[in-house]
């Protein structure tokens, strides 16, 4: 495979919630929610699951959750940071998939709006690189 289709989601003003019996907590800051998500995607962009989902709390200096899934074309990485309302999200795969659907699904999922996403997203071709060199 000589293409490599790589998207990150940058997002803003993530406030939406779960609530739970006894309290309610940012998405950003719950562990089934983000694991869920991680789930979720894997499907919408129809690849298998090799490793995970494997959701962690950060540190007291750094609060949030890091999720990855490795699958069988790459991996998918998701970083939150509750206290500032911000989340990173990453498909990185050799096989294609539609940006489109992730970004309208990261966009559903956390309640962003359009102007609060920064998407990057693009393919690599390696055999360019390789003349370049």
């Amino acid at each position: 495979m000589n293409k490599r289709y790589h998207a990150i989601y940058d997002c803003k003003n993530v406030i939406k919630e779960t609530c739970g019996i006894f309290r309610c907590c940012s998405v950003l800051n719950d562990k089934g929610f983000i694991k869920k998500f991680l789930l979720d995607v894997v499907k919408l962009v129809d690849m298998n699951i090799l490793d995970g989902p494997r959701i962690k709390y950060g540190n007291p200096e750094f609060p949030g959750i890091t999720g990855t899934v490795i699958i069988d074309f790459s991996d998918i990485i998701i970083h939150t940071w509750p206290e500032e309302n911000t989340l990173c999200f990453e498909v990185f795969s050799c096989k294609p998939y539609s940006y489109k659907k992730v970004y309208d699904f990261v966009k559903s999922s956390f309640d962003v709006k359009d102007k609060d996403i920064k998407n990057t997203s693009g393919i690599v071709d390696y055999e360019t690189l390789r003349r370049i060199k």
